[in-house]
């Protein structure tokens, strides 16, 4: 997963005026601020996901009360890359300054583990 923003509004507001990616940008930055303002911590990803995506995003959610806001596969424009450019510095750092600057690795590594712990999961990635 690469990382975007989407308010607690639920909507990426957008513009069609020329400059549309610097001001996605600065609305991502603006969206991140409210949030955080209403005690919503989020980052917005895209792309494909690692095999263990599902419960790295629960215990984010769980331990930390972090959103994982999925805001596109991995068809992407300039607007969706800026917008979550502009949302996750914002919001990356306020969940670092809370949880410590190794908060998403903590996360990760939790995570694959218990995707690889002993449950018929093969190590190659898959499920069976």
């Amino acid at each position: 997963h690469a990382a975007l923003g989407q308010s607690s509004g639920g909507a990426i507001r957008l513009s069609n005026e020329k400059g549309s990616a610097q001001n996605a940008y600065e609305m991502g930055r603006a969206d991140a601020k409210k949030d955080i303002q209403a005690n919503i911590l989020g980052m917005e990803v895209f792309g494909l996901p690692a095999v263990w995506d599902q419960d790295y995003k629960k215990i984010l959610k769980e331990k930390y009360h972090i959103q994982m806001k999925t805001v596109a596969g991995c068809v992407v424009n300039t607007t969706i890359v800026n917008h979550a450019k502009g949302y996750n510095e914002i919001s990356g750092a306020e969940m670092k300054r809370r949880f410590g600057a190794d908060v998403f690795e903590r996360a990760q590594e939790e995570a694959r583990k218990q995707y690889e712990q002993p449950t018929g999961i093969k190590k190659g990635g898959t499920r069976p």
